[in-house]
Order: structure tokens, then C-alpha cells, then sequence
């Protein structure tokens, strides 16, 4: 994402692999007006290997500045293996923002079925 720098000690700590191009686009990529987290844009995108490489040195519950999270993006978004990913890692997939809207709330009004089964049947 334009607004959020790849962050450098991810390619000391895994160096360059495979996967490299993917994990290092997704600083850049998000909504062109949005400015979101990096974590946040790859929740979006479904990029779950970059998913897991932020997980290692991150909370997965970072807020943005509306006070979403991850997994709220990935269900507005549709992105079950994504929200998967961020429930493994312990993610709260009933966090509230600042405007008291969760993720299931969000999977509801983009009608995002697969998200919406797999939420109620995380609780």
C-alpha cells in the first residue's frame, strides 16, 4: 500500500523467496482512497502468505483508524482463507469498530455467504 512502507527487517528476516513479488506488492495495493495497514490490505487481497509473515511480528487484532481490523476487511471483502488465517492467529472475529459495526455485520451487507456461514460457526 502507498501508505504503508513495506516494512525492511521482513526481508532480513525471511530474505528473498519465492513468494517475494506477491508478499512486496501488497505495501501497495488498497482502495485509492483508503490508507490502510499493510496487514489490512493483505486481509483484503487474501494474501495469506503475507498474512502469516505479519502475524509473526504483529497483533492481528491492529486497529485502523475507524477502528477495524483485519478480519473485518477480509469479510466486507469475502476473503474466507484470509479470515481463516487471522482466526488461527487468534484474531477476535466479534470486534467492534468505532462505529459498533463487526465483521459479520459487514459479510451481511455484501451478502459474502461462504464468510457469513464460516462466522456463525465460529460463534
Amino acid at each position: 500500500h502507498k501508505y504503508a512502507p513495506w516494512p525492511p527487517y521482513l526481508d532480513r528476516e525471511w530474505g528473498k523467496g519465492k513468494d517475494e513479488d506477491e508478499i512486496a506488492q501488497i505495501a501497495h495495493q488498497a482502495e485509492p482512497r483508503e490508507q490502510v495497514p499493510a496487514l489490512h490490505a493483505a486481509a483484503f487481497r487474501n494474501a495469506v502468505t503475507a498474512i502469516h509473515r505479519f502475524l509473526a511480528h504483529q497483533d492481528p487484532d491492529v486497529e485502523d483508524d475507524r477502528g477495524q481490523t483485519p478480519a473485518y476487511w477480509a469479510a466486507y471483502h469475502g476473503s474466507l482463507q484470509a479470515l481463516t488465517a487471522l482466526t488461527i492467529f487468534g484474531a477476535d472475529i466479534e470486534h467492534l469498530d468505532k462505529r459498533g459495526k463487526n465483521p459479520l455485520r459487514a459479510a451481511v451487507k455484501y451478502n459474502q455467504i461462504e464468510v457469513i456461514d464460516f462466522l456463525l460457526s465460529h460463534g
